[in-house]
């Protein structure tokens, strides 16, 4: 299906793939940045419906991407959480369904990070122990599950 683009919808449509070629973007967050160059709403959600549709806009793809990314850093779901849940465009509840979706790959991330730590401390010592337990939690795990990771190893 071609349609015809006004001049306007054109401009939009270039500056979207010329922001959309420096690296992905939420909806959302293409659509400020679109509005803060002077762009009319009508013609710039013709241009990001047409970009959906041909699958350079895809929230819940760049999404699972940043959680990814996160999760392979060292981080856990509230950590992810807080950090992704204030960035400009994030829907929430796709945030939620991703994090949930990639559950497992969090507790297979903890068990690499505390397996890595046991070789570099002594998890017999109590104060070494819960230095390793506060680390984790400040990278958003949780407590049982770093607990039941600990009695793993």
């Amino acid at each position: 299906m071609i349609r015809e683009l006004t001049s306007e919808e054109d401009q939009v449509k270039k500056q979207a793939f010329s922001y959309l070629a420096r690296r992905a973007f939420f909806r959302e967050e293409l659509s400020v940045k679109l509005v803060q160059k002077g762009f009319s709403k009508e013609g710039i959600d013709k241009v990001l419906d047409l970009c959906s549709k041909q699958g350079f806009l895809d929230d819940r793809k760049l999404t699972r991407q940043l959680v990814e990314k996160a999760r392979d850093r060292g981080f856990g779901s509230k950590a992810i959480w807080c950090k992704l849940c204030y960035r400009v465009g994030i829907n929430r509840s796709v945030l939620q369904q991703v994090i949930l979706d990639t559950e497992k790959t969090q507790l297979v991330s903890l068990q690499k990070l505390i397996q890595k730590k046991s070789h570099q401390i002594q998890l017999s010592d109590p104060k070494q122990k819960s230095r390793l337990i506060a680390k984790m939690l400040r990278r958003g795990y949780c407590y049982e599950e770093i607990m039941r990771c600990l009695a793993e190893v």
